[in-house]
């Protein structure tokens, strides 16, 4: 891609095409004073400025709000997708059993979202953009419109994956619930660097170097915890804990309420087994042995023996 990029794309800034022919009419002329305005500037530079330029990333990022808030969101989608990157040799691997090559081609539901939501982005880039993109009244914001499909597709990817990620449901679910994370890579990340692009276009590389560097940090850090995230009380896998529905999508160990203390792999016993009193209602199914019932089943299954043990409470 990078180098169909250098062969075919024509260049774009208006700077560096000055530069280039004024270096041309030097070298066909002889004339040495032939020179373009960004060459006059350099000249004058000093170290203070190009100091200047490389801060100016940072100072963007922390002084536009726009800025820094789209850099956190891009940057949640990076480190969300490494994140559900590590759990398909955990799910297709560890619960559907496959071999290597299967769990690579595991990830065709990814290539075919996109074939799917690539051509209709580009679509409506052809018909909706470039047509109101030389107008006058064009504002940065018509570009979009897409993440609302996209901030659509993300979640129901990632609940779609997690709720049918389970023995009894057949390995394809979770491939088509993948397919969408593509529909909301397309309509997110491109939307929103075109505008960061199109409202900052003088301090463009700057903008961008500040969201490249979000997006790495997370992308880079978010894999290290998820793998060191203790298993949860329903499943012994930790990567259940947030994308089982019956946790709503949330590490247990983020709630705090949920997740049990351990020590060399075990439950830590605490006085008079009070433990079990830390648990939930699911929580004692699921170590019950009960591992078809739902959260619902078994908060209203406790209820006659809780209104008893308040019962007995009053009377004492």
């Amino acid at each position: 891609m990078l180098i169909m990029i250098f062969f075919l794309l024509p260049e774009t800034s208006a700077e560096n095409i000055l530069y280039r022919r004024a270096r041309r009419l030097r070298k066909a002329n002889g004339n040495q004073r032939l020179k373009s305005q960004s060459e006059i500037d350099s000249e004058n530079h000093t170290i203070r400025d190009h100091l200047t330029v490389l801060g100016r990333a940072f100072t963007l990022t922390f002084t536009e709000p726009i800025v820094l808030s789209l850099d956190l969101y891009t940057a949640l989608l990076y480190g969300v997708l490494f994140i559900w990157f590590e759990s398909f040799p955990l799910v297709f691997g560890g619960i559907y059993h496959f071999n290597t090559r299967q769990q690579g081609l595991a990830f065709l539901g990814i290539f075919i979202g996109g074939v799917i939501t690539v051509p209709f982005f580009l679509l409506w880039i052809r018909r909706g953009i470039i047509p109101r993109f030389t107008k006058p009244n064009f504002m940065p914001e018509m570009v979009l419109p897409p993440t609302f499909f996209g901030s659509a597709a993300l979640p129901l990817c990632l609940f779609w994956y997690g709720w049918s990620a389970r023995e009894g449901v057949h390995w394809i679910m979770p491939v088509i619930g993948s397919s969408f994370f593509t529909v909301a890579i397309v309509t997110l990340f491109n939307p929103v660097l075109n505008y960061l692009g199109i409202t900052y276009p003088t301090y463009s590389a700057s903008v961008f170097a500040g969201n490249a560097l979000f997006r790495a940090s997370f992308g880079a850090i978010f894999p290290l915890f998820v793998c060191e995230m203790p298993p949860s009380p329903f499943h012994p896998l930790p990567y259940k804990t947030f994308l089982n529905p019956n946790e709503l999508t949330i590490p247990s160990c983020m709630l705090g309420k949920t997740a049990l203390p351990r020590s060399r792999g075990r439950p830590r016993e605490l006085p008079a087994g009070r433990h079990r009193d830390m648990l939930p209602a699911h929580a004692l199914c699921i170590l019950q042995g009960e591992q078809q019932s739902t959260p619902l089943q078994c908060t209203i299954a406790r209820l006659p023996k809780l209104r008893m043990n308040k019962a007995d409470r009053k009377a004492g």
